[in-house]
């Protein structure tokens, strides 16, 4: 404050991280005052020692929000009203989160923003509002400076609020409205504790953008573990689906470290065929695609991943999974085989699904998008269907 030239009036107050307590110019700041007698004075910038005359609390109020700054010195010859950004935070259970022109207060525990400044003249300026009459619960004056006295008395509205067990500002109206109680108008508060208890996922919207061409974007996925073990052994299976066709590839796994090689099999396959190299590839970062990152590094392909716990954002192939497997439950429950054969059920339903008209493609099928020839429907057999295997080459007698 030593290198500030600029005048500060005595309601100013900002933000000192070098400042070991709170000072204060201005003694009519202060709560519950009394003279200071100690021997220590408040060495500033320049070297020089300034003097303490009284010690006491104040509480300054932002936002609708009062904070406390306890043990505050009343330094007449001090420049500006400083808050020592340590004290302050441990004083009142909060945080400071600092921007290149701008700051928040945030509640420690719920982080909450309880007040926001901004950065005047290189100096971040705490929000204080101007011409605030203090209004404590039940005493004009408090003897001792407390938590529980230092806030303004409750909006009727948030009071009762919390009396009728945290129901919607809705119903507290109606609720006064049949009480004779007027709440008069009331600005919108949050209440942490429906946050912390109430809170729900907001509807994910469906994404409607798709990719230029073949391989441009790989989604990807694994499936599993099924309940029951597939005749093969499998307990797994993962899906690569290409979000231009939206043709799908399967391959059963059985254990989840055989993605990597199962990866660079299909990787392989595709770009030999279709003449072109995968782009990028999106899967819900799953501990089995972490071991992906070398490789995708090492061929240039982008390795794109949704949020922790939002599987809705890797949507795409998350419905494909369910298309999959209601689809070869159906085969298998049609054919009324047993559940070991689910295996055979849902690579028969991947490769019916890929042949099927779909309407996100003009009701044209992924085969076609991608083969660019028509599917031949001709050959199929019903799932399951009995059939005689042709065996006489075979045979180790003419009978």
């Amino acid at each position: 404050m030593v290198a500030s030239s600029n005048t500060v009036a005595d309601d100013t107050w900002y933000l000192d991280f070098g400042a070991s307590h709170h000072l204060t110019q201005n003694g009519d700041n202060l709560t519950d005052s009394s003279p200071y007698n100690g021997k220590d004075k408040i060495t500033i910038g320049n070297g020089k020692h300034l003097s303490i005359s009284n010690t006491g609390s104040t509480c300054l109020f932002s936002n609708s929000h009062a904070f406390q700054l306890k043990k505050v010195f009343h330094v007449p010859f001090i420049s500006a009203n400083l808050i020592s950004v340590a004290k302050f935070c441990s004083d009142n259970n909060a945080l400071i989160e600092f921007r290149s022109n701008s700051f928040f207060v945030k509640d420690l525990h719920t982080k909450k923003v309880l007040a926001r400044g901004r950065l005047e003249n290189g100096l971040y300026r705490f929000p204080v509002l101007k011409n605030k009459k203090l209004a404590y619960v039940g005493v004009h004056k408090p003897s001792a400076f407390h938590s529980y006295n230092c806030r303004p008395v409750d909006n009727k509205v948030v009071l009762w609020h919390h009396r009728l067990g945290h129901v919607t500002s809705e119903i507290v109206t109606k609720v006064l409205q049949k009480c004779n109680i007027s709440c008069g108008k009331n600005k919108a508060t949050v209440c942490s504790s429906c946050q912390l208890a109430k809170s729900h996922r907001l509807p994910t919207h469906l994404s409607f953008s798709r990719a230029s061409k073949p391989l441009e974007l790989v989604h990807t996925d694994i499936w599993g573990p099924a309940s029951v073990k597939a005749t093969s052994g499998a307990k797994y299976f993962i899906l690569f689906l290409d979000d231009y066709s939206r043709h799908t590839w399967f391959y059963p796994l059985h254990t989840k470290d055989q993605a990597l090689p199962i990866f660079k099999q299909f990787k392989l396959q595709v770009e030999n065929q279709f003449d072109t190299k995968i782009k990028c590839i999106q899967s819900d970062n799953g501990g089995e695609f972490r071991c992906f990152m070398t490789f995708l590094q090492q061929s240039g392909i982008l390795h794109r991943f949704s949020c922790p716990y939002n599987s809705a954002q890797n949507g795409r192939v998350e419905r494909k999974h369910r298309h999959v497997v209601e689809n070869g439950l159906a085969l298998l429950a049609h054919a009324s085989l047993p559940m070991p054969f689910w295996q055979y059920a849902f690579q028969t339903a991947t490769f019916l699904i890929n042949r099927m008209p779909s309407q996100v493609l003009n009701h044209a099928s992924p085969y076609f998008t991608l083969f660019h020839k028509e599917p031949d429907y001709r050959f199929l057999k019903v799932f399951g269907c009995l059939c005689y295997p042709f065996i006489r080459p075979y045979n180790n007698h003419k009978l």
